[in-house]
């Protein structure tokens, strides 16, 4: 059976993990899904953040790769330097993989207003070609521990994902990405949870589709039937994650 329609199983998951135990249903079916990219940020002691692409296809195509690095710079607003796209030497076909590394500013940002952005790293990787799309990622902030403004889940009708804390060696966050939509104009991920945000009021349900649906379009409308925009987000208090007041949130160690 063809990778997409694996996928397009697991993401009609989705609306039954919601009516079970939320989140962490939503985080199990997204860690089913094999990523076809794990990009990883890093906060440099200059203030800049490393960013390093891993592409899990070596066929991909490094000039594709580079285009999509190049929109994450303009969709942040910061631009990208010190640009290397590469594929890795291995002898066994399946151990190489297409990278890219640069620096750029604020996908990582400190202090009171803490927020980490998804949101460009995210639209950088929609709307490419049919042969090499991309359908999931994961998303790493390495150093980086949660607040009380760090998002842990968030799902709408363009995407849907889950977060979790990461532990040593690597110590960060971790974020599995499915994208639902592949017009990044769609796709739209706040940077940190707002507690005074108005939540989104529940949208009703669409029709079932027509059996000539596509399989995948099937998914992303059962999908899309749950409320847009629901977030979750991580509660800490006295240096340890716990839920509180929170509807569907989950505790992390």
């Amino acid at each position: 059976m063809p990778r997409a329609v694996w996928t397009a199983i697991l993401m009609c998951l989705i609306p039954m993990a919601f009516g079970q135990s939320g989140e962490q249903q939503i985080a199990a079916v997204l860690n089913s899904i094999r990523p076809d990219a794990i990009v990883t940020v890093k906060k440099h002691s200059s203030g800049a953040d490393v960013v390093e692409v891993t592409m899990l296809d070596g066929k991909y195509p490094q000039k594709l790769l580079a285009d999509q690095v190049m929109r994450m710079g303009l969709e942040n607003g910061t631009g990208i330097r010190g640009l290397q796209v590469y594929t890795t030497a291995a002898e066994d076909p399946q151990m190489r993989f297409v990278k890219a590394s640069f620096a750029t500013d604020d996908l990582v940002i400190g202090g009171r207003d803490a927020r980490l952005r998804l949101q460009p790293i995210v639209r950088a990787f929609a709307g490419g070609p049919e042969s090499h799309r991309i359908g999931a990622l994961i998303v790493q902030f390495a150093g980086q521990k949660p607040t009380e403004r760090t998002i842990n889940t968030f799902r709408s009708d363009s995407v849907v994902l889950a977060g979790r804390v990461l532990d040593a060696p690597f110590e960060g966050l971790e974020y599995r990405v499915a994208l639902l939509s592949q017009d990044p104009t769609q796709i739209a991920i706040p940077d940190f949870h707002d507690p005074q945000a108005k939540k989104p009021e529940k949208k009703p349900e669409k029709a079932a589709p027509s059996s000539e649906t596509p399989v995948l379009r099937f998914v992303l409308l059962g999908v899309a039937a749950l409320a847009a925009g629901a977030l979750v987000y991580f509660v800490v208090r006295s240096g340890r994650s716990r839920s509180e007041g929170v509807p569907n949130s989950r505790r992390y160690p």
